[in-house]
C-alpha cells in the first residue's frame, strides 16, 4: 500500500502518541462503512481493506488493547465482514452486541421489532417502482438506501419514510438521515456512543479511541470526548463534528492502524506483557442490550 499519509493523519499519530503516554490500555473502536471499508454505491459489495483487517487482527491479539467494530450494519452482517471471530462487534447502531461469544439485543429494540417489520412491508411497497431506491430489514432497524436514485428524488423519498413511520410507529420509531440513507430504529436512547462508554467503563486506564466517517458516529466521538480521542474520517467539509482529529479515507485509517500496531501500543504506559483478564460490558447497567 502506497503511503497516503496527509498532515491531518501527522497530527492525529502526534495526539495518540502523547495521550497513550498516560494510559495502560488502549479501547479501539471503530466504525465500519466509509472508515474500514470504502464507500460504495452497493452497500452489498462494501469490504474491508486487507491492510485493516490484518492490523486489527494483531491488536487484538494484544494484551493491552480492547478491539471493537461499531457499525450500523446488522451484527451478522459487520461479522462476516470483519471476519475476525474474538473481537467486539456491536451492530444496529449498538442495538446488538457480541462480546466474549455472547449476543445480546437490547430489550426495547425485541419489543419494538414486529413494528420495524410491518414498516419493512409498508416501505417495501411505497418505493417498489422507486429507481435506485433499496429498503433494507435489519431485524432491529430499517435502512432506505437511495444513494443510487435521482438527486432530485431524495427529499420525497425522506419525506414518505418519515410519513409511513409515523403512520406504522409514531411512539415507537424514529427516523434519522444521513447521507444517501434514511435509518429507522426503535425510540430509545441508545447508540453507538452507548456502547463505547460501556466499554470505557470496565477499564479506568484505558485510552478510549473511536474512528468514524458519518453523522451516526457522532455519538461515538461525544462518548470519547472528554477522555479519549475521536477521529472522523474523510474529506473536510463544513459539518460540525465532536471528533479532534481527522483522516481522508480508509486507507489512511489502514495506516493508523498500522502505526498502532508497529508503534502505538508500544507507548502505552505500563505495557504488560501477559494476557489481561477480557473486558465485558457492566451488567449492572439495565439499560444496556440484554442477552438473546
Amino acid at each position: 500500500m502506497s503511503d497516503p499519509r496527509s498532515d491531518a493523519f501527522e497530527s492525529t499519530v502526534e495526539t495518540l502518541s502523547s495521550r497513550l503516554a498516560d494510559h495502560e490500555e488502549l479501547l479501539l473502536c471503530t466504525d465500519f462503512d466509509g472508515t474500514l471499508s470504502p464507500i460504495v454505491d452497493d452497500p452489498d459489495a462494501a469490504e474491508i481493506l486487507p491492510e485493516s483487517r490484518a492490523a486489527l487482527e494483531e491488536l487484538h491479539s494484544h494484551p493491552s488493547v480492547t478491539v471493537a467494530v461499531v457499525s450500523g450494519r446488522k451484527l451478522a452482517d459487520v461479522r462476516a465482514r470483519v471476519d475476525l471471530p474474538s473481537v467486539t462487534y456491536a451492530g444496529n447502531h449498538g442495538l446488538e452486541l457480541r462480546t466474549e461469544g455472547v449476543t445480546q439485543v437490547h430489550p426495547v429494540a425485541k419489543e419494538y421489532q414486529s413494528d420495524v417489520s410491518e414498516l419493512y412491508d409498508a416501505l417495501g411497497d411505497a418505493f417498489e417502482r422507486e429507481r435506485g431506491v433499496v429498503v433494507e430489514n435489519k431485524g432491529q432497524t430499517l435502512t432506505v438506501h437511495h444513494r443510487n436514485a435521482p438527486p432530485a428524488h431524495a427529499e420525497r423519498v425522506r419525506e414518505r419514510t418519515a410519513r409511513l413511520v409515523g403512520q406504522v410507529g409514531g411512539e415507537t420509531l424514529t427516523v434519522r438521515g444521513d447521507r444517501q440513507v434514511v435509518e429507522v430504529r426503535p425510540a430509545v436512547d441508545w447508540d453507538k456512543g452507548s456502547v463505547v462508554s460501556t466499554l470505557e467503563r470496565e477499564s479506568a486506564s484505558c485510552l478510549p479511541v473511536f474512528l468514524g466517517d458519518a453523522r451516526t458516529d457522532e455519538s461515538g466521538f461525544r462518548a470519547v470526548e472528554r477522555d479519549g480521542v475521536g477521529i472522523r474520517v474523510g474529506e473536510p467539509d463544513e459539518r460540525a463534528t465532536a471528533a479532534t482529529e481527522f483522516l481522508r479515507s480508509p486507507a489512511e485509517t489502514a495506516a493508523l492502524l498500522e502505526w498502532f500496531r508497529r508503534t502505538g501500543v508500544d507507548r502505552l504506559a505500563g505495557r504488560v506483557e501477559t494476557a489481561a483478564p477480557a473486558r465485558t460490558p457492566n451488567s449492572g447497567d439495565d439499560r444496556r442490550p440484554q442477552s438473546g
